[in-house]
């Protein structure tokens, strides 16, 4: 899979988003990940995760032989040159401590992390995205109900998660959605998980 990342990134013009590196990969020529890929929550994570590990495999590689900086991110992969102005705010060719670096390169957190472990890696960032985020306004909170085609609110997170998954089904880009509907999907779900966090009941 290396390899192909290499060829796609490096005969690309601009950046990639993650999504559609993964979608280039599941096609011919390539057809390196299944349909599957972003199906459920492990399968979704071990796709990630393998892509990732590729990334800043090669991006070591890259800035050992000078050839460019890997930008990695979610929404903007792709290849650099050492003097451009997002290469060098994001650190450039410069020696420092990378977490998640270290995490993509270590293959063991691929192989230990079952669905359980994923499933408790997103219920602790809603929580820590909740602490964060200011107060659900009412309006905020019925747009979010309409997004998730709720007409009450959930009594608990757990009710909240059923009809999050639900609905991904029926709005992600494998199914038939778009990546603007998962998106829109996304934050009405933030915004409920907030609402929950903070007690907002129906009025």
């Amino acid at each position: 899979m290396k390899q192909a990342i290499s060829e796609i990134l490096l005969t690309q013009v601009g950046s990639l988003s993650e999504f559609e590196l993964i979608r280039i990969l599941q096609n011919e020529p390539y057809e390196l990940l299944s349909e599957r890929a972003l199906r459920g929550s492990l399968s979704l994570f071990q796709t990630h995760f393998l892509v990732f590990h590729c990334l800043y495999v090669l991006r070591d590689q890259w800035r050992d032989e000078g050839l460019c900086e890997l930008r990695i991110e979610p929404l903007a992969i792709g290849c650099e040159s050492f003097g451009s102005s997002d290469a060098a705010a994001s650190g450039g060719g410069l020696s420092h401590t990378d977490p998640l670096r270290e995490y993509y390169l270590d293959f063991s957190h691929f192989e230990s992390t079952t669905t359980a472990k994923v499933e408790a890696l997103l219920d602790g960032f809603w929580r820590d995205f909740v602490v964060t985020e200011h107060s659900v306004t009412a309006d905020e909170r019925s747009q979010a109900m309409v997004i998730m085609q709720l007409d009450t609110m959930p009594e608990n997170q757990s009710q909240l998660k059923r009809q999050f998954r639900q609905q991904v089904h029926l709005k992600h880009p494998d199914k038939g959605g778009s990546a603007a509907a998962m998106q829109s999907l996304q934050q009405a779900y933030q915004v409920l998980t907030q609402a929950l966090a903070h007690g907002i009941a129906d009025t």
